[in-house]
């Protein structure tokens, strides 16, 4: 099995089962994110990947670690440009490791 369809698989586990240890479904986490719950299934599935705000909330919200969720390229991108800019900002390491 390729690395993209197992990194993909590994995002919903961690995702689909963090979300249902805190008892929460779809539409909980959507209407703290301010988005559908169908966007959440996207993210669980691995059809979508959030921009790495809404990773960093996700993971504040299912209390798991940022790097556990797959983040879009694009995002990666923007997220390395806002963090050269937002320099007094501190980045985690697990953060440092995404940009």
């Amino acid at each position: 099995m390729g690395k993209d369809i197992m990194a993909k698989r590994a995002s919903k586990n961690v995702l689909r089962t963090a979300r249902e240890a805190l008892a929460l479904s779809q539409a909980d986490i959507a209407a703290k994110l301010g988005i559908t719950p169908a966007a959440v299934g996207h993210y669980e599935k691995g059809i979508a990947k959030p921009p790495m705000e809404r990773a960093r909330q996700l993971a504040r919200i299912l209390k798991i670690d940022v790097a556990d969720i797959a983040v879009s390229a694009r995002a990666q991108r923007g997220s390395r440009k806002a963090a050269r800019e937002a320099g007094e900002r501190q980045v985690s390491a697990k953060e440092r490791e995404l940009l």
